[in-house]
């Protein structure tokens, strides 16, 4: 579950329940790939980190390096409807631009891969001064974008190749 989509969810979820309570707040670990414990079995293995074997950055790299783009003052967001699972966070850069995080998790691992119960339609409202220029860039993170599972898995399913085989397939490409 750490190595995809819904590992972004969790992230937020909790960088968002301590923003504006303390001073800063890390991540607890960057890579999967620890000294004392050897190399993992798998390159997807379910680790805690934002990057995987190789520094491949996961689901949850990108949802922290959306978070840190937000900018420094929150904004209140109001949800209605049936939004169970669904959560925002709205915040204003110095410049004036305003970026919103809106994402649908679940506590319940047996629907971390996606559910047709989690589906949501999602309208977002801006209140905005009428003036102009406007510019809006969505981003996801979902099994189709931003997943590093949805490409590597299906060629490393079982293990990893070894480092020399590696080697030896980048010395003959």
């Amino acid at each position: 579950m750490g190595d995809g989509p819904f590992g972004a969810t969790f992230l937020l979820h909790g960088m968002k329940a301590v923003a504006g309570r303390v001073e800063s707040l890390a991540h607890w670990v960057v890579s999967d790939h620890f000294e004392e414990l050897g190399r993992p079995p798998r390159l997807l293995h379910g680790g805690f980190g934002l990057l995987t074997v190789g520094n491949l950055r996961k689901p949850r790299y990108f949802a922290l390096a959306l978070a840190e783009r937000l900018g420094t003052e929150e904004l209140p967001v109001a949800l209605a409807g049936d939004v169970a699972g669904v959560e925002a966070w709205a915040a204003r850069q110095e410049d004036g631009t305003v970026g919103v995080l809106v994402w649908n998790g679940t506590l319940n691992h047996s629907q971390a891969a996606g559910s047709a119960e989690l589906a949501r339609r999602v309208n977002l409202d801006l209140s905005v001064p009428p003036a102009g220029p406007y510019e809006l860039r969505h981003l996801r993170i979902d099994a189709e974008h931003s997943d590093i599972g949805a490409v590597w898995a299906p060629r490393f399913a079982k293990s990893l190749p070894s480092y020399g085989r590696l080697l030896r397939k980048s010395h003959t490409s």
